[in-house]
């Protein structure tokens, strides 16, 4: 019978391809990841895989990839994708938090933005203290919407004349006039019956100062007063908003509430605000604080 020689009837994988060996039709080889299949036999040397007469791809490598491991290298790094590949962000510091770039097309980290900035603020102990002042930059800190000052202290009882003044400052000090407070006054006693005061009784004495509270007796009874100076117009006059409570350490009937707004016409920049008491170490066992809120 004879003999027919069918040939190869299948392919065969030879491996890596190598430039000194032979190959006929049908082989298979690798080469640069990727893998090839011989369809001109030829000698060994003649002809690379790049060879389309004599070589055909079988399987193209898809796009290298970025090695994770080589890319994020320290514990709280984190990964993300640029115009490009994949990039490393170094992990923050304490406290910071996760947010996007100026140009909105990348993460970074930062600071918790607030609306709220603490000038200052400060414990009143048993000594007392007998002014607080601080200075407001309003021309820099062109953000600030408004600046709260909260005291609550507890008066001194070797202390006569209670009252506290509340100035606003310009360049000269204080400002001790063009002030006009307008507002709500009650009184409580124990019984629950409760008289009105009227306005009148709530505008700042001689418009010299800001009423901000006091008996005028010698008590140490507490009293908080929260004032809100808003941002100075463009003629510089400054709108205010005042709350005040206080109790009468030598009436326990009575405690007495203030609310009220008003405005200081004085046309100077305002540099500051100062609170003052009539007579020294008056305000004692409390706090302060000063803060600025934003726009």
């Amino acid at each position: 019978m004879a003999t027919v020689n069918l040939g190869r009837i299948k392919p065969v994988f030879r491996g890596a391809y190598s430039g000194s060996t032979a190959y006929v039709v049908d082989d298979i080889v690798t080469h640069g990841n990727e893998s090839f299949i011989c369809i001109q036999a030829h000698g060994a040397g003649t002809q690379a895989t790049s060879q389309g007469s004599y070589w055909t791809k079988l399987a193209a490598k898809g796009t290298d990839g970025t090695d994770v491991g080589t890319t994020i290298t320290t514990q709280g790094d984190i990964l993300y994708r640029d115009g490009s590949g994949l990039q490393r962000l170094a992990k923050g510091t304490a406290s910071q938090v996760l947010k996007m770039n100026t140009a909105a097309n990348a993460p970074e980290w930062g600071t918790l933005a607030s609306n709220v900035e603490v000038i200052t603020s400060a414990n009143l102990d048993s000594t007392g203290v007998a002014a607080i002042e601080q200075s407001l930059d309003w021309a820099t800190n062109t953000d600030w919407l408004y600046v709260q000052i909260d005291l609550l202290y507890r008066g001194n009882a070797t202390q006569t004349n209670q009252t506290i003044f509340g100035y606003l400052r310009n360049a000269s000090g204080n400002i001790t006039s063009g002030y006009s407070l307008q507002g709500y006054g009650a009184y409580r006693r124990t019984n629950g019956n409760e008289n009105t005061l009227s306005a009148s009784n709530t505008t700042a004495f001689g418009n010299s100062y800001l009423d901000i509270n006091g008996w005028g007796t010698t008590n140490d009874f507490p009293q908080f007063s929260s004032v809100k100076l808003y941002r100075p117009l463009p003629s510089n006059q400054q709108f205010c908003e005042q709350i005040y409570w206080n109790a009468d350490g030598s009436n326990p009937k009575y405690h007495v509430y203030y609310h009220r707004a008003g405005y200081n016409n004085d046309t100077s920049t305002k540099t500051g605000v100062r609170y003052e008491a009539q007579n020294s170490a008056m305000m004692t066992e409390g706090y302060y604080s000063i803060r600025a809120f934003k726009k």
